[in-house]
Order: structure tokens, then C-alpha cells, then sequence
């Protein structure tokens, strides 16, 4: 429970400010970083059947251990990203490393879960979302600075939380041995269920199509902008129309 909720302090951190250092900090148009994070979400697809096949055969820790290991690298190389190009080269080999550590990470928690593993997730859910909430919080602050070190910094700081979950992992979860395959197990067989495919399809490319709203409403919202400019002059009585009029 504490490693997924260093996890998600790190992910509340990022995904609150990600967008805006896109956009205001790279300068990335928003409609790229919308594309972008939405070859990234499909991309990522690819990664999930394939990291639970390795977890099964090589146990659930060391490959979660691997692709924590790989997020904390693909979140820090986010901090030198200057084109498009390479953003989205970054956030599609991100999306590997995070589809591939949910699954590892997945079957680890059914196998610490026990013999109750729905109380277990139940709890784990409370940790999760706690973690989101104070990451969020700590992101306001770097919102209010609006400084390339204070995305930066979060940035980092997020990268720096898969490093921290991977240590606790490492030191304090067993290393389960993997469990014998069913002999009915069909590799690839969950391609079969096209209602759950279509779900994660779906969802994944939703990942990215929320990005151009909000960062259209950043670059909106932003000081010195026409649209800021003449918000602060109506509030103090001014009227640009009329002014233009005279």
C-alpha cells in the first residue's frame, strides 16, 4: 500500500500540471499535444498482454520492479523534450512502461491481496486515491509559481516517486514464485472479448483527447494574453470595444 501511494503522489503531481508545461513551457501547439498523447494512449495498448505473459513466467515483482525502473526514466527524459517529435516519442514509450507496470503491477496485488483480495483492493483504492489528492495539492503550488523550474520540479518529482516505489517493492515485498499456467489458458485470448477491447481503446485515446481543451484554456487564461488583458481591463471599468469606438 505505501509503494502505490508514493506512486500516485507522483502521479497527481504530473498529470495535474502536465498540460501546462506542454503547452506554456515547451510551447507546444495544443492540438500536438492532444495527437501526441493520443498515439501515446493506443500505443500503449501493446504493452499490457505481453508484461502479464512476463510476469507470469518470470514473476509479478521483477517485472514491476523493470517497468518502474523504465517510468522513472521516461518521466524524467519528458524534462528535455523540445519538438514535437520527440514529446511523443517520450510520452508512447511512457505509456508502455505504465500499461506493462499496471499489469505486473496488478497481479502482484492479487497475490499480496491474499485470501480476501477484494478487501485488500478496497483498501489499496483509499491509499490510491489519498496519494492523488496531497499530489494534486503539492502540483497547486507549482501552478501558482508558473516557472519552468516549478514543472520541472514536478517533473522530477514524479520520476523520483516510481524510483521510491520501486526501492519499497524491492525491500519489502516477497518475491513470489510464478504460479502454474491453466492448462485451458489461450495466449492472447482476451483479444477475443471485443466489448472489453473496445473499452480500452476508447479510454486510452480519451487519455489525449483531453489535453487541447485544457491546454487551450491555459493558453486563454495565461497573463499577458489578449484574452487575459481584456478580462482585467473590464473588471476595473474599462471597455476595449468602446475605447476602439472613439
Amino acid at each position: 500500500m505505501t509503494a502505490s501511494f508514493v506512486s500516485r503522489v507522483g502521479n497527481g503531481l504530473f498529470n495535474t500540471a502536465a498540460i501546462l508545461y506542454f503547452t506554456l513551457v515547451v510551447h507546444l501547439p495544443a492540438t500536438q499535444v492532444g495527437a501526441g498523447l493520443t498515439i501515446a494512449g493506443l500505443s500503449g495498448l501493446a504493452a499490457g498482454i505481453p508484461a502479464g505473459n512476463l510476469a507470469d513466467h518470470y514473476g509479478p515483482r521483477a517485472i514491476w520492479l523493470m517497468t518502474l525502473a523504465l517510468q522513472a526514466a521516461t518521466m524524467a527524459a519528458f524534462v528535455f523534450i523540445d519538438s514535437w517529435l520527440a514529446f511523443t516519442l517520450v510520452a508512447t514509450l511512457d505509456r508502455l512502461a505504465a500499461t506493462a507496470s499496471g499489469a505486473a503491477g496488478g497481479a502482484l496485488m492479487a497475490r499480496v491481496g491474499g485470501e480476501r483480495p477484494a478487501a485488500f483492493r478496497a483498501r489499496l483504492r483509499t491509499f490510491v486515491n489519498l496519494g492523488v489528492v496531497v499530489g494534486t495539492l503539492g502540483a497547486a503550488f507549482a501552478i501558482q509559481i508558473n516557472t519552468r523550474p516549478a514543472y520541472t520540479g514536478l517533473i522530477l518529482a514524479n520520476a523520483a516517486s516510481f524510483a521510491c516505489t520501486g526501492l519499497i517493492v524491492f525491500l519489502g515485498v516477497p518475491n513470489y514464485r510464478p504460479l502454474p499456467r491453466p492448462k485451458e489458458h489461450r495466449q492472447w485470448s482476451v483479444l477475443a472479448d471485443r466489448p472489453y477491447v473496445s473499452f480500452v481503446a476508447l479510454y486510452s485515446a480519451g487519455l489525449g483527447a483531453a489535453g487541447p481543451p485544457v491546454a487551450a484554456w491555459a493558453e486563454r487564461t495565461r497573463p499577458g494574453t489578449p484574452a487575459t488583458e481584456a478580462s482585467a481591463q473590464h473588471r476595473q471599468g474599462e471597455s476595449p470595444l468602446l475605447e476602439a469606438d472613439c
